[in-house]
Order: C-alpha cells, then sequence, then structure tokens
C-alpha cells in the first residue's frame, strides 16, 4: 500500500527535533506569562510542595510553611490564603496530615519533571510549566512517528487552535488529561494497545472514571496478542496500567475509607472564587 510522504512515519531524529521544539515553544510560552491560580490550582501547588518539600503524597507542616511563601511572595495570581488551605476539607484532616479533594499524582509528576529548577531558583508554577512542555513535546513526537509531518502539524493545530490552550500556563490537570489521552489515540490508531491503555491509566489517575476506558483497551490488548508468545514488555506495560488506575482509590480508600474524597468532603474548595 502506497503511503503519502507528508504522513509517512518521520525517522527518530526529525520526530524528536519536532518534538523539543514543541516544548521549547509551550514552555517558553508559559513561563512568559503572569502565574495565575484558576480554580482548584491551589491544591496541586500545595500539593507539589507535599511531595517536594513534605515528602509526604498529604499535607503537612513543611507543605504549609512552603505554600504559604508562595502565596506571601505575590507571585502567584489569586493564590488561595494559607488559612483557608488548612481548614479545606475537615473530614479529609488527620493526625498525620491532610489530603485535599484532588489527587497528588499531577503534582509528583510536576516535582519529577520539572523539580530540579528550583536550583536555579525556579518555584513551583515553573515545575508545572516544563511538565506540560513535556507532555506537548511528546503528543508532538508520537504524533510524528506515526504519521510525519501531516501529524506532527495536525497535533500542534488541534491543541494550539483550540480551546485547550488556555490551560497551557495554568496549573490544573486538563492538559494533562488532554495530551494523554491525544497520545493514547494516536498510538491506538497505530494498534499499539497496550501503550494506548497506559496513557490513558495516567489520565485516570486525575479522572478515575477513565479507568474504565483504559481497562477496556488493556482487554483489546490482551485479546490481539492471545496467540502469540508472552512479550516482557507487554506484561509490564499491563502491570503498570493496572497499578495506576487502582493507584488513586486505593490511596483513598487506605487513607480515608472511600474510593473517591468526593464522597465525603463533598464538592470543591468554598470560599474560593473560580476563575
Amino acid at each position: 500500500m502506497h503511503i503519502h510522504p507528508w504522513i509517512s512515519p518521520l525517522a527518530n531524529k526529525w520526530a524528536l527535533i519536532l518534538g523539543f521544539a514543541g516544548l521549547a515553544l509551550i514552555f517558553l510560552t508559559g513561563a512568559l506569562l503572569k502565574p495565575t491560580r484558576v480554580g482548584d490550582g491551589s491544591e496541586y501547588y500545595a500539593l507539589y510542595y507535599a511531595i517536594k518539600v513534605g515528602h509526604h503524597p498529604f499535607m503537612t507542616e513543611p507543605a504549609y510553611v512552603a505554600y504559604d511563601k508562595l502565596v506571601a511572595s505575590g507571585t502567584l495570581r489569586d493564590a488561595v490564603a494559607t488559612q483557608t488551605m488548612r481548614d479545606a476539607f475537615p473530614p479529609l484532616i488527620q493526625k498525620s496530615g491532610a489530603d485535599y479533594n484532588h489527587f497528588w499524582f499531577y503534582p509528583a509528576l510536576a516535582v519529577v519533571a520539572g523539580g530540579w529548577l528550583s536550583l536555579f531558583g525556579a518555584g513551583a508554577h515553573l515545575a508545572f510549566i516544563f511538565l506540560h512542555a513535556l507532555l506537548f513535546g511528546a503528543l508532538i513526537y508520537v504524533s510524528a512517528r506515526a504519521y510525519g509531518r501531516i501529524g506532527a502539524f495536525a497535533a500542534a493545530v488541534v491543541t494550539i487552535g483550540s480551546p485547550m490552550i488556555w490551560f497551557v500556563d495554568k496549573v490544573h490537570t486538563e492538559f494533562l488529561t488532554y495530551c494523554c489521552v491525544a497520545i493514547a489515540a494516536v498510538v491506538f490508531s497505530r494498534r499499539s494497545y497496550f501503550v494506548a491503555a497506559l496513557m490513558l491509566a495516567i489520565a485516570s489517575t486525575q479522572n478515575i472514571s477513565i479507568g474504565a476506558t483504559s481497562v477496556f483497551l488493556l482487554a483489546i490488548a490482551a485479546w490481539k496478542v492471545r496467540k502469540e508468545p508472552i512479550k516482557f514488555s507487554n506484561v509490564v506495560l499491563a502491570v503498570t496500567t493496572l497499578a495506576l488506575i487502582a493507584l488513586h482509590p486505593l490511596y483513598f480508600f487506605t487513607r480515608i475509607g472511600v474510593i473517591d474524597p468526593q464522597l465525603l468532603a463533598g464538592g470543591s474548595l468554598h470560599r474560593i472564587e473560580y476563575r
């Protein structure tokens, strides 16, 4: 079958170049814009410090102190007051520390991806922006490897030409979810079912309902290879996928006895003006 050169998969070198260009574009754009807290963003900033400074996935005193420094610095527009964060969601406050209505995996990824920027004086916001840049760069790379120049161009247009671009510099999970689901769609179309299931599992850490779709894709992946010899890489992908799907509900069940904190604490944080 003849494949048009524009959608012929790019060599790894050129796909990496395009991916790095996408990473640089998003990081520089996000770094130049004034940091602004939107929605539940303060929870993610606080949980970033819980992991990086407090070394726990829940809020402890060192994390509150670090978050308070962020608020006092005035660098984050519309930051929620520290005392409000201390008092938020009383049913989720324990002697060991406090949880929030949102999960810590997204902030943990920011610590892993961009925590090193603190060596150069950068704060939590740039760590999240660098994570977003990595995600977008990965989307461009995967799209280029799957569908060449047109694939990379399409991924860029869908991102930049849609409302999703608004979330590029916002510390919120929408951009993580979008990039993971988009990558899953691309690799699924190229029959990489195990990888597609894994990407949806990553998205499910912040949106647990996506876990059901991830399990469905994992079932498809297992069915497709049922007559083939078992590959170690597929086993690793499958186990990691299931672990990620279970992470959110299992963490909260062991901490507070329910699989989702909103079942215990109710909805969004009160007394916050959402933008």
